[in-house]
């Protein structure tokens, strides 16, 4: 039977931030006619917006009717991956990865819009992607995960098929340099995990080299107690 993980407090606190924006921008926009939405898209061009936009764009939904049903599948969906990271991992490393993946994926889709097709991006999608991929990293390679209750898959397969849709999606709509963020946000999350599921050990032995490479000052004496010291090391 289909069940839904608990509401973690991170993925909680997302949620209603993300509701929160939707409803501020469409009010702001209804009644002083003020563009934040454009303001805060990933735009294909260069330009000052797009220091923030980087990372905003992950955050908002156009102000318009349609967006609702959109925004509403977009957090069940977030809900229902992000909770099952953060319940393994934790809301730090589930921030922290969520963060990276918007950035990554802003930087890569904004160089790429200068010279690839390209329309205004806006939406968790990144983001969920590379939740997806994080947690296909972490497990085993020989467990067999369900795709939605249909499909059996591999975890590395699954990464295949969540950016197999990612392909077809900027192909039906003529966005390629939203695909190459979608790739930098995978590409980013699989780096993270990498580094985050590195054996104790080697992080052990990685700290002690970096402390043996920069060895404390000391003073050494030469000649007898009554000439000065001559050099430190």
């Amino acid at each position: 039977m289909f069940s839904t993980p608990p509401l973690t407090p991170f993925v909680k606190k997302v949620l209603i931030i993300l509701g929160s924006l939707f409803v501020f921008m469409l009010v702001v926009e209804r009644i002083t006619g003020l563009p934040l939405f454009m303001l805060s898209a990933l735009s294909p061009h260069l330009g000052i917006p797009s220091l923030w936009q980087v990372f905003t764009h992950v955050l908002v939904y156009p102000p318009a009717p349609g967006s609702v049903l959109s925004l509403a599948i977009s957090l069940f969906f977030f809900w229902l991956i992000a909770a099952p990271f953060e319940m393994r991992f934790g809301p730090k490393r589930t921030l922290q990865l969520c963060a990276l993946a918007a950035l990554s994926s802003g930087v890569a889709a904004l160089l790429a819009g200068q010279v690839l097709p390209s329309t205004v991006m806006y939406g968790t999608g990144p983001v969920l992607l590379a939740i997806i991929a994080a947690y296909a990293i972490s497990l085993p390679p020989e467990v067999e995960l369900s795709f939605f209750g249909v499909l059996p898959l591999k975890p590395r397969a699954l990464i295949g098929v969540v950016l197999g849709l990612s392909a077809v999606m900027a192909l039906a709509g003529e966005n390629y340099a939203g695909l190459v963020g979608d790739l930098a946000a995978v590409g980013t999350a699989i780096v993270f995990m990498r580094w985050m599921l590195r054996p104790p050990s080697r992080r052990k032995r990685s700290a002690q080299k970096k402390a043996s490479s920069n060895p404390p000052l000391r003073i050494v004496y030469s000649g007898d107690k009554n000439n000065p010291p001559k050099w430190l090391n």
